[in-house]
């Protein structure tokens, strides 16, 4: 597929609209993750930097390409297959000046791109099993949780997680947040701005960090709430503008609005009920955000040093079949902690003590109230640990390395302070499959940097 047509000369016309513009303040990149068999397709790296090493159809979006166009240009360019999307899976944030998309899809034609056709765009393409083990070289491991999603959304997609871009421009880059409260009697509710003509419109928020919570906040909502996913994404780069808008599905935790509220709450309509159920119980993954992710593959890392099976995400109950109902999975088991050959199961919850919505509390007051969401979810399905956990994998890790146990426990802050730092700037949620010690889910890996 030919490139679009650059710009004359001179100045880019599009900057006259102050908003954002491709190669001059703005970048976007788009990647692929095509499937076939139950292999995944890469593409050896030609660039002098990573040159033999392996990676994901990717490039950067051209001024007056869509995001589709310019994913389909990629993958021709790199892999000699012609492929149309099917689904986005992944918004990852760097900044407010750096946004990748990624794509699953299927291939339409082509030839695969072997070593004799190779170019500056790439060395050759190939199929590889899925399987982290029978992968080559890669250029870096961010590509793996992209792989993940996708093997998940191939298995079990769903129509609702088949979502793709409404061609509508915008000149800067905005959030509409699509905030619901979910209550057994009253079904579900979503805040909408009181409008004297009767119109239905949402609150609006910047791209960057803590900015939706600022946003509610000035709305009238100043309780907790928890980012679920991407609804929609809204961008038409042919328009000769690049900004875009991302619907975001926030759940708050209470209904409760303060008096100068500018908004109100709206029932949903029972079909779209269903769906927001639908998108909530799903394990596709798809467009959910992650945070604490990191801290808990950190965890399970450390972990895997003295405990031989560490498994993430167990399922203490399974899924019933009534609409909304996903279970209840932890965060790790591992095998042996307390007990020889006794499972121990835990769960993280990774908290903002400094966020507008906690102003008044103390951190300790705020820990106390994770500890209690989470002792009331799971409370019925396991028992309270007797033991800091944190304390006995010290101990355990000081003994196999031969190590004090100070230095182990500064060892272990230090690997968690780190994985804390990039906790907060994490954007995609993992897909809820098994993982094994070995994965080598360490330093170095690129930051996928949160909306919230």
């Amino acid at each position: 597929m030919a490139r679009p047509n650059p710009q004359p000369t001179g100045e880019d016309p599009r900057a006259s609209d102050m908003g954002l513009v491709l190669k001059r303040n703005v970048c976007y990149v788009v990647g692929m993750v095509l499937m076939q068999e139950g292999k995944v397709l890469l593409i050896q790296e030609a660039k002098e930097s990573c040159r033999g090493s392996w990676y994901l159809p990717a490039g950067r979006v051209e001024p007056n390409e869509t995001l589709e166009a310019a994913v389909k240009r990629e993958v021709l360019e790199e892999a000699g297959l012609e492929c149309e999307p099917d689904a986005l899976i992944s918004v990852e944030y760097r900044s407010r000046s750096w946004v990748r998309f990624t794509f699953t899809g299927h291939t339409t034609g082509g030839v695969l791109k072997t070593p004799d056709k190779a170019d500056k765009e790439s060395i050759q393409a190939e199929w590889f099993p899925c399987d982290e083990k029978s992968l080559p070289i890669l250029r870096a491991p961010d590509i793996l949780g992209l792989i993940e999603i996708a093997s998940k959304w191939y298995s079990e997609g769903h129509p609702v997680n088949r979502r793709l871009i409404a061609h509508t421009s915008h000149v800067s880059s905005t959030i509409r947040l699509i905030a619901i409260h979910r209550n057994g009697k009253e079904g579900i509710k979503v805040l909408t701005l009181k409008s004297p003509l009767g119109t239905t419109s949402y609150p609006i928020c910047k791209v960057g960090s803590l900015e939706t919570t600022k946003a509610l906040k000035s709305y009238g909502y100043e309780g907790p709430f928890e980012i679920k996913g991407v609804l929609s994404l809204e961008h038409d780069g042919s328009a000769s503008r690049d900004g875009l808008c991302l619907s975001l599905l926030v759940e708050l935790s209470s209904d409760r609005l303060n008096f100068f509220s500018k908004c109100k709450w709206t029932p949903v309509e029972k079909e779209m009920a269903v769906t927001l159920h639908a998108i909530l119980a799903s394990e596709v993954g798809g467009l959910v955000i992650q945070r604490h992710n990191e801290i808990r593959d950190c965890i399970g890392d450390i972990a895997a040093q003295v405990w031989t099976q560490v498994v993430r995400e167990p399922i203490v109950r399974e899924a019933e079949t009534k609409v909304g109902d996903s279970g209840l999975r932890l965060d790790l088991g591992v095998r042996g902690v307390w007990q020889p050959q006794a499972e121990a199961l835990f769960d993280f919850k990774v908290i903002d003590t400094d966020a507008p919505s906690y102003i008044n509390r103390s951190p300790e007051s705020v820990f106390e109230l994770g500890a209690q969401d989470k002792k009331r979810i799971y409370k019925q399905a396991v028992e309270d640990c007797r033991e800091h956990f944190l304390k006995r994998m010290a101990t355990c890790v000081a003994y196999k390395w031969k190590k004090s146990y100070a230095q182990t426990c500064g060892y272990i802050r230090a690997r968690l302070s780190f994985a804390i730092i990039r906790a907060a700037n994490l954007c995609l949620r993992g897909s809820r499959v098994k993982w094994r010690s070995g994965l080598g889910f360490e330093d170095g890996s690129l930051l996928n940097h949160a909306l919230k």
